[in-house]
């Protein structure tokens, strides 16, 4: 097991994409579009790796491996997605008033609200001073657990630029 829980195995995904974002120069960060799609990216981010890992009462430690293999991800997610917007990506600034972009970043929008909500409730599932999984006891489709998968899943697919 690793001494270290799940409060630091997200945060290379904030800290690789501010670091590209402030230390590496640019002109694809100057654009709208860009911008906007970072700033979902940052906002999803600083959820996960700021927010939520304090609110967690108790937990369990991770196994050394997966706590690699979750900075690996991280490190790799954030570096690619955030690489391209601030060095490939050119969308024309009109493109934000595309209905495309618009419904993509409501539902992401919507998708993050879920997220968060889902997480909350899922949080207080546990009892004070308990610390192990709890899981709903509904069916997954109508549980929170299952609206959380299927927001987080579309969170991911909105999150990816074209």
């Amino acid at each position: 097991m690793c001494w270290l829980d799940s409060k630091e195995k997200e945060l290379p995904a904030i800290l690789v994409p501010f670091c590209l974002v402030v230390w590496t120069s640019s002109a694809k960060t100057s654009l709208l579009p860009n911008q906007l799609l970072i700033a979902m990216y940052f906002c999803h981010y600083v959820q996960r790796s700021l927010i939520y890992p304090f609110l967690i009462r108790g937990g369990k430690p991770t196994p050394f491996v997966s706590f690699v293999m979750a900075i690996v991800f991280c490190i790799y997610n954030g570096y690619m997605q955030i690489r391209y917007l601030s060095h490939y990506a050119e969308y024309p600034a009109r493109w934000v008033t595309h209905p495309c972009f618009i419904a993509g970043s409501v539902l992401w929008l919507v998708g993050w609200l879920v997220n968060v909500h889902s997480d909350h409730i899922l949080r207080n599932l546990r009892k004070p001073g308990e610390t192990g999984y709890k899981i709903p006891t509904v069916i997954m489709s109508d549980s929170e657990a299952g609206r959380y998968w299927n927001m987080n899943i579309i969170l991911k697919a909105t999150s990816v630029p074209d």
